[in-house]
């Protein structure tokens, strides 16, 4: 019995021994932990770093957890970047504090360099460029910049500004951060070109807005505020929507982010679907324009232009956020969280709408208002309209915003263009003609504003019995012989514009005595097709094949005669453009006999295929579709071509050492189709002039069109 008992007892002694050596609950056994397992004291420094053993060990558990909030009580240096955990604690509270590093990251900034380095060199730390040049400290050690002065050389310009890749190389286009005259011309590298447009204190002002659910990165230009996120009522699946207003008013726009809708199959077909929602919703839709665009990320897209009629003086904002409701397709009353009601009272709207289909569950849609009535006579206003929706502003979410900066070669000789008119010349056109006629005046001044050597000729829509030539005048820059020609085009009056056209440029592209009657070797190939009816041939093969029907969803889809003659033009590096009748169903003219003009779907559908685009025929005035064309001529043919897709607002251009202004008039503008810049009035580059533009644009990093998962569970 005593025997038993004694067992007992050592077996109990044995079992709490056990209990005492076993880890604390949820520990595992770790090789690397300390020996010594006892209880750590209040205020005790074991390691002597500064830090009491309790701040380091927080769990008291008697040795260091790595990837934790601790640092080790028994190293001096947890991170072994040369500072004591003391010194990087300064103020011993056992967080990592603002101008505090991290004693648990070696490299508390990222910037590759240890802290300990950093605090030697005299950088900080917490700091990954400590000096705010644009040049992480590493970089400047490559460069053998000062990272404790922004402008190493003294010459004005930041060594960020100077080395902009970061390499510490000097590469075409940059300046040297260690030599205060790189080029050795006697000027200072701050007073050179480059330095003028590419200085970060010189880049445009913007706002950036990002959304998950939107999958949108949004770039506005300065003269826009107020974004903001719109309610959507329940059960429209992943849709997304955000306004925004100019800092005056005067503008207002909306970017959303929906499925395409159920006729639309592409970026054409949604913008058309778009227009006939917004004439249907918010106002008589009128003077559509339209040009097909491959985003910058790669998408297919669609801008178009239009003006909403018969608002009866509603606000601005008002007829931005109907549009909002037509193009999600809901009452306006059910949309919450919209602004005030703001802006001038409109009778007529001016609407610019940008499409981008990524896929039929994604469609980018961003939509721009304003007066129709004072948008001709006011460029800023013009200028920030089209800017929005030009398919540069807005990129995926995970899309990265970057600097670009682009010396471009000098100029060696003008860009050239020559334009084709194809005319129908039937008594119901007198009127059109004579309205092209009377403004070539202007036409020819807008052209003598830019840097182009731009010719124009004419042909009619049937000019089989002339054997296919221009007019006897041939291609021309004088006003008055153009006008003679457009009021009498040589040939009949039938409406055969797409195969003349094809056998006129063939003809001005033969070998021919008269340089006059052809285009020339280095010329950009433009032709204009100008008809109140659809061309004959296509009008004829939609009523013999089901595939050229017009009003198909695409438009002509598989059609092989439509195909045959966009391919014919394609063939001729030949940009198109049209003035016809509004698809679908025409338009009623606001001039002349008041006429109905047949929609030129053939004409249109070429011009589209061709990077061109359509006008109105039946506009009050055809003046904004000429300069359209002449803008688009212009973007094709310029030499300024930018190696990146520059986000249009952000734009700032240098000649030799004058920074210019944004303007058609005076000034340079963007054509984002094209990359180019182009340059009007006082300011068009001479002769070897240096240019130079900085800007901001996306770097593509989302492969996937469809984007993140919905945050949001609808």
């Amino acid at each position: 019995m005593i025997r038993a008992t004694l067992i007992l007892i050592l077996m109990v002694l044995a079992a709490c021994a056990s209990d005492t050596d076993a880890p604390p609950s949820g520990d595992n056994t770790d090789n690397n932990a300390p020996t010594n397992n006892a209880p750590v004291g209040d205020g005790e420094d074991t390691d002597g770093d500064g830090l009491p053993d309790f701040l380091e060990d927080r769990n008291a558990n008697g040795r260091y957890d790595e990837g934790t909030n601790e640092t080790d009580f028994q190293n001096p240096d947890t991170d072994g970047d040369g500072l004591t955990d003391g010194e990087e604690d300064a103020n011993t509270n056992g967080r990592t504090d603002p101008g505090e590093s991290d004693p648990r990251e070696a490299d508390t900034d990222g910037d590759t360099i240890d802290d300990g380095t950093e605090r030697q060199m005299g950088t900080d730390p917490t700091l990954a460029d400590t000096d705010g040049d644009g040049l992480r400290d590493n970089q400047e050690r490559t460069a053998n910049t000062n990272p404790l002065v922004p402008d190493t050389d003294g010459d004005g310009v930041l060594d960020g500004d100077e080395d902009r890749n970061g390499d510490g190389v000097l590469d075409p286009g940059e300046t040297d951060p260690n030599v205060t005259d790189t080029d050795g011309d006697g000027t200072p590298d701050g007073e050179e070109n480059v330095a003028l447009a590419c200085a970060s204190a010189r880049r445009a002002p913007h706002t950036f807005h990002e959304d998950e659910r939107g999958d949108w990165s949004l770039v506005l230009g300065q003269s826009f505020e107020n974004y903001n996120l719109v309610t959507l009522p329940g059960g429209l699946g992943r849709v997304q929507a955000a306004t925004f207003g100019s800092t005056d008013g005067r503008l207002h726009g909306l970017i959303v982010m929906r499925p395409a809708s159920p006729n639309a199959q592409d970026a054409q077909t949604q913008s058309i679907d778009d227009a006939n929602a917004l004439g249907q919703n918010v106002g008589i839709s009128r003077n559509l324009q339209t040009r097909l665009m491959t985003a910058w990320d790669g998408y297919p897209g669609a801008i178009s232009q239009l003006e909403l009629g018969g608002l009866g003086g509603a606000a601005a904002s008002t007829v931005r956020d109907e549009a909002l409701a037509a193009l999600v397709g809901v009452e306006p009353d059910e949309l919450m969280g919209l602004p005030a009601a703001s802006g001038p009272a409109l009778e007529n709207a001016a609407v610019s709408i940008s499409t981008v289909y990524r896929t039929p569950q994604r469609v980018v849609t961003i939509l721009a208002v304003a007066n129709a009535a004072t948008l001709d006579s006011d460029e800023a206003l013009a200028l920030a309209w089209r800017d929005v929706t030009d398919g540069t502003a807005a990129g995926q979410i995970g899309d990265a915003l970057t600097n670009g900066c682009d010396p471009l070669e000098p100029l060696v000789e003008s860009a050239q263009v020559d334009l084709l008119w194809v005319v129908d010349s039937s008594l119901s056109m007198k009127d059109d003609q004579e309205a092209v006629a009377n403004a070539a005046d202007a036409f020819f001044g807008v052209i003598a504003n830019t840097d182009l050597s731009f010719r124009m000729g004419v042909t009619s829509a049937d000019n089989r019995q002339n054997l296919w030539t221009i007019d006897q005048t041939g291609f021309t820059n004088d006003p008055a012989a153009f006008r003679a020609a457009m009021l009498d085009p040589p040939g009949r009056d039938a409406e055969f514009g797409l195969s003349t056209g094809l056998n006129v440029i063939n003809y001005a592209s033969g070998n021919i005595w008269d340089p006059h009657q052809l285009f020339r070797p280095e010329a950009s190939r433009v032709v204009v097709f100008f008809s109140d009816e659809d061309d004959f041939e296509i009008k004829t093969a939609a009523a013999d094949d089901p595939l050229c029907d017009p009003n198909q969803t695409p438009p002509f889809a598989d059609c092989p005669t439509m195909q045959d003659f966009i391919d014919g033009y394609l063939d001729n590096d030949i940009t198109a453009f049209a003035i016809t009748g509004d698809p679908p169903g025409g338009c009623q003219a606001m001039g002349g006999p008041g006429l109905s003009e047949e929609a030129g779907h053939g004409y249109i559908q070429t011009a589209l295929a061709t990077g061109g685009s359509f006008g109105s025929i039946c506009a009050p005035s055809l003046q904004s579709t000429f300069e359209d064309i002449i803008q688009a001529s212009y973007g094709v043919a310029s030499a300024y071509q930018l190696s990146h897709a520059a986000i249009s607002s952000t734009l700032k251009v240098v000649v030799g050492t004058q920074e210019v202004p944004r303007s058609r008039v005076n000034g340079f503008d963007y054509d984002p189709f094209n990359q180019t810049l182009l340059f009007y009035g006082q300011y068009r580059p001479e002769l070897d002039d240096e240019v130079t533009a900085s800007y901001l644009y996306f770097a593509d990093l989302t492969p996937d069109p469809n984007g993140p998962e919905d945050p949001v569970v609808d």
